[in-house]
């Protein structure tokens, strides 16, 4: 009996002994694994730190370029009083917008590129104070015509006016509706585009409000057809939406909305 029992502690001893063994075994060769990762790992953490790096680099690198771009292009200064930014004076800057339009106008006509429709020029809070250009002019009936802000008769490319302010120039006056041969003037000028599906034009009763008219580039009618009889199409604008300098009176004027370039025309010499 002594002898079996001796037996039995024997085998258990070795049994238990091999089961050690082998998990000793095991756990040395996960420890080996483990370190094997570790080391991996921070290997490739010494890497995502470096190319995190180079990309911080990189995106201050292209950051200092555009502020210099944009700074070179669009020339601003600030009013140190409120700290609101004004255009100079002596610019009408053009920028690039990436917006849906939200007036019955708005729709354009076809683009030879998908991403045409979303590169439409705007003026917005521009401020413009210069004389048409001799290729800004179309001339009827002896008259010259142009107008604000100015632009080539042939233009096809859109521009947002909303909030812009342009100055009327010396020598320029208003298109009015009661101007003798208006229809004819009017259906002349219409048949240009003016980077602009509208035209206004002063009304004669009320000279606050403007008549709207679809120029060759409108898509929703004939080019010459009235678009609003009355519109309060701009306003006089706020001091803070003037350039510093510029004077507060009623040659300066500030548009309500997107479409509609104001028609002015050159005064006679005895006016």
């Amino acid at each position: 009996g002594e002898d079996l029992v001796e037996n039995l502690v024997t085998v258990f001893r070795e049994g238990v002994t091999h089961f050690v063994e082998e998990l000793d075994s095991k756990l040395q060769s996960e420890f080996q694994s483990l370190e094997q990762r570790e080391t991996q790992l921070r290997v490739e953490r010494q890497a995502l730190d470096e190319l995190r790096k180079s990309l911080k680099e990189e995106k201050k690198r292209l950051d200092s370029k555009s502020c210099r771009k944009r700074t070179s292009q669009l020339q601003v200064r600030f009013d140190e009083l409120d700290k609101d930014q004004i255009v100079s004076p002596d610019l009408a800057a053009d920028f690039l917008v990436n917006a849906e339009t939200d007036t019955l106008e708005a729709s354009s006509s076809a683009v030879s590129s998908p991403t045409s429709s979303f590169q439409r020029q705007s003026i917005m809070g521009s401020y413009c104070k210069r004389a048409p250009k001799p290729w800004e002019i179309v001339s009827i009936a002896g008259r010259e015509y142009a107008t604000l802000p100015p632009k080539c008769p042939e233009e096809q490319e859109r521009e947002h006016l909303k909030n812009a302010v342009v100055a009327l120039p010396d020598g320029w006056e208003l298109l009015s509706t009661d101007a003798r041969d208006f229809s004819f003037i009017i259906d002349e000028l219409s048949r240009h585009s003016w980077g602009n599906p509208l035209l206004a034009a002063q009304c004669q009763s009320q000279p606050r409000l403007f008549a709207t008219y679809r120029t060759a580039m409108s898509t929703r009618g004939r080019a010459g057809s009235r678009y609003r009889s009355q519109s309060r199409h701009v306003v006089s604008p706020s001091a803070k939406e003037l350039p510093i300098g510029a004077a507060q009176d009623s040659h300066h004027l500030r548009f309500c909305h997107d479409f509609g370039r104001l028609v002015i025309r050159k005064k006679l010499a005895t006016e």
